[in-house]
């Protein structure tokens, strides 16, 4: 094999590789190949870091050497940089307060800067986040905190029954807070912060809740997808919650449009347009199911 072709085979070895670091489990050939390239001036290592240098530097005069390289220069580059992006301290947060614990530490990371912190939050379909008084299980100095210096801010998506529960109490404060509210039906339970940390909620093999805490992009960019297509279907607070309330009691009793328009004083298209629109946000597909999903959340005036 010339010169030529061994440097480049080294070279490529190297970037393919991604090596940035020297360690026990990196393989002895690319710790060879390491060391000819920094004899011809390719690499260079300091103690177990590795950097792979341009051809232009180490003098390779062949253009069509240096296109090679470079090239494969772009590759390791390439190859470091989703290292970069990807660290591996993913943190599991145990039980409602380990999720709380870390959603405080945000804000408190935060507290010396002028911009509060963006939260999306995606609440699932699922009943349990919807059961809890969290206004009076939370601790009450802290809340006063958060809403005195108004250190967050973002939108939400919640459930339908939200509109009842004792969570619905919390969904007023954020929105005291400036968050944008939606509602819509989601199995799944998520939150973004500024679009960098994600927190998702798992169920623990021994069926304990837990939430994964991450920075990988390859998580929390399709997640930043997942919640924008979300957003994007999903109704208005203000749409479900004005007037909705009445309109879902009384089609729970079986009224037809016509009957509920007449008993709330609204037109049928407003009522037909607020079914419909409760329908998407609730995930369901028909009248009848929709007036017992109101029934089976507690709304009031459902029939018994």
């Amino acid at each position: 094999m010339g010169g030529g072709s061994a440097r480049e085979h080294d070279y490529a070895l190297v970037a393919h590789t991604g090596c940035r670091r020297v360690t026990a489990q990196t393989d002895a050939a690319v710790i060879a190949a390491l060391g000819r390239l920094a004899e011809q001036g390719l690499a260079v290592r300091e103690g177990d870091s590795v950097a792979l240098l341009a051809p232009d530097d180490a003098g390779i005069r062949d253009p069509d050497a240096r296109d090679r390289l470079a090239a494969l220069r772009e590759d390791w580059l390439r190859h470091t940089d989703a290292q970069d992006r990807e660290p591996d301290d993913d943190e599991v947060l145990y039980g409602d307060l380990g999720y709380w614990t870390h959603w405080w530490n945000q804000l408190n990371e935060r507290r010396e800067s002028a911009r509060p912190v963006r939260m999306d939050l995606v609440v699932a379909d699922d009943g349990a986040f919807d059961a809890r008084d969290w206004i009076g299980e939370f601790d009450q100095a802290i809340l006063g905190h958060v809403v005195a210096n108004r250190l967050l801010t973002g939108r939400a998506i919640v459930a339908t029954a939200g509109l009842d529960a004792p969570s619905g109490d919390i969904v007023r404060l954020a929105r005291s807070l400036g968050f944008q509210v939606r509602v819509l039906a989601s199995p799944a339970h998520y939150a973004l912060y500024d679009d960098r940390t994600a927190v998702l909620r798992e169920h623990a093999a021994d069926g304990a809740v837990r939430h994964r805490c991450t920075r990988r992009p390859s998580t929390v960019e399709p997640l930043r997808q997942l919640f924008a297509l979300q957003w994007s279907v999903a109704v208005p607070w203000n749409e479900v919650a004005n007037g909705t309330h009445d309109i879902l009691r009384l089609l729970a009793r079986g009224m037809t449009d016509a009957q509920i328009a007449a008993a709330t004083n609204q037109s049928m298209r407003t009522v037909s347009r607020r079914i419909t629109e409760t329908m998407r946000a609730a995930g369901v597909d028909t009248r009848f199911q929709l007036g017992m999903r109101y029934a089976q959340t507690g709304g009031q005036g459902a029939p018994s």
